[in-house]
């Protein structure tokens, strides 16, 4: 007796092998895994900005100044109107751990002020951490002004400095300040002359 032949299996017989759909953890886990990489990376780059900042601020240039100027002499003869010219100087001093670059420095006074400096501005080209650069200058007034600075702060010699700089790292500072000052007197021919002290604000 012959034996039936098994019909051939035709694939649109039979049903398709298909693969059970993840669990929704998987899906979830598969979502979060390049989220947590990517506030990873975000959380480095923040840590490197704020490294750099801080590492900016610890060596970058720090500039202050002081004001000097010269005693005036007051002599009884000279008439009241006469122009006295003295010699002055803000020294500059870089307290930083770098040099300070293209040192731009303006000397303002009020509008009113019976006092005229020379020069109103000037450039230093570099100072070195730790260094300090004299700007001189010149400060003119009548013998009447002169006079009324030696005993009223108001009357006396007042500007504002400012200086902007540019730090190794290209960054730009500008620094400004105040100076109000009693101008120094000695009387010529009198060994009891008085003097004033400058009094820096």
């Amino acid at each position: 007796m012959k034996k039936r032949p098994k019909p051939a299996q035709q694939a649109s017989d039979s049903p398709e092998n298909v693969a059970d759909r993840p669990h929704r953890l998987t899906l979830l886990i598969g979502i979060m895994s390049p989220s947590l990489a990517l506030v990873a990376l975000i959380v480095s780059l923040v840590s490197v900005n704020i490294a750099q900042t801080s590492m900016q601020i610890g060596q970058r240039a720090y500039l202050t100044y002081e004001f000097r100027m010269d005693e005036y002499k007051d002599e009884p003869l000279r008439p009241m109107d006469e122009q006295v010219t003295l010699q002055g100087e803000v020294e500059i001093k870089n307290l930083g751990n770098t040099p300070a670059y293209d040192i731009d420095v303006t000397l303002a006074p009020p509008t009113k002020s019976s006092f005229a400096l020379t020069p109103m501005s000037g450039r230093i080209i570099s100072i070195g951490p730790h260094a300090s650069r004299p700007f001189p200058m010149r400060i003119t007034s009548t013998r009447s002004g002169y006079r009324g600075a030696m005993f009223f702060d108001n009357a006396g010699l007042r500007f504002e400095g400012s200086i902007i700089c540019r730090d190794v790292f290209g960054e730009t500072h500008k620094e400004s300040q105040w100076f109000s000052t009693l101008i120094r007197r000695q009387i010529v021919g009198n060994p009891d002359f008085f003097k004033q002290l400058p009094l820096l604000k």
